[in-house]
């Protein structure tokens, strides 16, 4: 094993002239500040708790830059000083860079032996007149960017900086186009904007229609359907109305014509309500590609559908009857989602979570199930929309207590295979919402027979993640349990368990400031009701 700890004082076995022997110095200098980066000036660079990739970082900073070094002092192909001492700034600057990179986060630093070598190899291609543009090729984008700036005089550079881009891209979709005007007459432009319009089509449409500007012009003369598309939607007036369409518009499903009649083209107003309906049906289909691993191009992001439906959810069904909420006339109240069927309200309560208003729901869970007929099936509605956003919908109903009419609506064993769906895979999702909604549902839910099939469903998955030694699923289900069980007179102390307080009850100390108060601010409207209700809340402190 090589110990590095007289690292600075390598033995010199060539003699370095007295002109040259500063620019030496100077590496060594910037070796010094490499080693007092990981905190401890000790020979050794740390750059991970591995021992083993530690030493080959020291190793390659300290031994194998001092034998470039002593490869330029020897070199006959190197024989003037100020050409050597060329080369010995490029050394310098490498060890320099590779310091600043690891220490922004640019770079990960146990790439340090591929970054000298692939550095050793342009140095050597530079000396003799070659390119580098092959060595920069067969590295990854941070050890590239590195080395080909460090060469702006090689050959190669300018074949290198396109290589580099196309590397830059393939890990920054989302940066293409801010970053290709330098490159839009290369071969390779076009392909990038396709690219760049699958990872987000607005923001390909964004360029589309900024005017002449050169990503413009660019996007037009593509021929990809994807990006004709957007272009041609970029000169259409509402033209972020269609982006949600985009996929079906491609396959043919939908038509712009069509769908004009409901966005309307500045002459005549948006059908809210076509548009919404037209919004559902698009999900409903779009969710199952979704359960087909077949994710459409504009579903997620911004002007998506997901983001559309959402928006419209709140601004043409939600916002309306909230802001009618002193009104008694359910008629009148109501209206605004009167017009939508039972897939359409179910939308606009899921879509419209943060928004609604305890009344607002509860009136619109009426509708909902009116508009499912004389003898509405829950099954048969969540079947319907492809079971899209159903663990949302059961916790909104818990929460407002309305999880009991609900299931009630089918026969048992289909009320007992969907709370048993409501509990499966949460292992499976991207992201916790899912975990999130089914533990925020717990606390609502008043069927003891229904909290013990969750609580038992939830144990069986855990069980089923154990065997399976699925970490995910182990933590999920297990903290799920946990937490579960906390809430139902088991003694089980959250904070010895898992760390944190009681998420079902708050203890008197957590409420009190430093003098053992604990202070209310109480909020009433300012209408008739409130007034009212402010009187009499005064009164019960006489």
């Amino acid at each position: 094993m090589v110990f590095f700890g007289d690292a600075y004082g390598l033995a010199d076995s060539v003699i370095v002239p007295i002109q040259r022997q500063r620019n030496h110095e100077r590496i060594k200098e910037e070796q010094v500040k490499c080693d007092k980066a990981d905190g401890k000036l000790d020979g050794i660079i740390r750059v991970s708790g591995n021992e083993e990739i530690n030493l080959q970082v020291t190793d390659a900073l300290f031994r194998k830059i001092k034998t470039l070094q002593d490869y330029i002092e020897t070199s006959s192909k190197v024989v003037s000083n100020n050409e050597k001492i060329r080369q010995l700034n490029y050394i310098q600057e490498v060890v320099v860079n590779f310091r600043i990179e690891w220490k922004s986060k640019r770079l990960n630093p146990v790439f340090a032996p591929l970054l000298i070598s692939n550095f050793e190899k342009i140095l050597k291609a530079n000396i003799d007149s070659q390119s580098m543009a092959p060595n920069i090729e067969e590295v990854p984008y941070e050890i590239g960017k590195i080395n080909a700036e460090i060469f702006k005089n090689n050959k190669g550079y300018n074949d290198s900086k396109k290589i580099i881009f196309l590397k830059f891209c393939a890990l920054n979709p989302d940066k293409i186009l801010a970053t290709i005007r330098p490159f839009v007459n290369e071969p390779f432009a076009d392909s990038l904007v396709v690219l760049a319009g699958l990872n987000n089509p607005k923001q390909l449409y964004d360029y589309a229609s900024s005017g002449y500007s050169p990503e413009s012009k660019l996007i037009h003369r593509n021929t990809d359907p994807l990006v004709e598309v957007i272009a041609r939607i970029s000169h259409t007036p509402n033209a972020l109305f269609y982006f949600p369409f985009l996929d079906d518009i491609l396959k043919g499903k939908q038509f712009t014509d069509s769908i004009k009649k409901l966005v309307g083209d500045g002459e005549r107003k948006i059908d809210s309500v076509g548009y919404f309906k037209l919004l559902v049906k698009t999900e409903i289909n779009y969710q199952q590609r979704l359960i087909a691993k077949d994710t459409p191009v504009a579903m997620f992001g911004v002007n998506g559908l997901r983001e559309m439906l959402q928006k419209k959810a709140i601004e043409n069904f939600i916002t309306p009857i909230n802001e009618l909420h002193e009104q008694n006339n359910l008629a009148i109240r109501m209206k605004a989602i009167e017009p939508l069927s039972a897939q359409d309200i179910y939308y606009v309560m899921v879509m419209g979570e943060n928004d609604i208003y305890t009344s607002s729901y509860k009136h619109s869970f009426t509708r909902l199930l009116q508009k499912m007929g004389t003898t509405p099936r829950g099954d048969e509605l969540m079947m319907s929309v492809n079971m899209d956003f159903f663990r949302k919908f059961i916790k909104m109903a818990a929460n407002f207590n309305q999880l009991d009419v609900f299931l009630k609506t089918m026969p048992q064993d289909k009320a007992t295979v969907l709370m048993k769906a409501f509990v499966a895979n949460l292992d499976k999702s991207n992201n916790l919402e899912d975990a999130v909604d089914v533990a925020d549902s717990y606390s609502s839910i008043k069927d003891t027979a229904l909290l013990k099939t969750i609580l038992k469903n939830v144990s069986y998955n855990e069980q089923r993640s154990n065997i399976e030694n699925n970490t995910r699923g182990k933590i999920i289900y297990n903290l799920l349990k946990t937490i579960f069980l906390s809430s139902d007179s088991n003694n089980v102390d959250l904070t010895s368990e898992i760390g944190i307080p009681s998420i079902y009850s708050i203890d008197n100390k957590y409420l009190a400031d430093d003098s053992g108060r604990i202070i209310q601010q109480v909020f009433f409207y300012g209408d008739e009701d409130g007034k009212t209700n402010f009187a009499g809340f005064m009164n019960s402190f006489a």
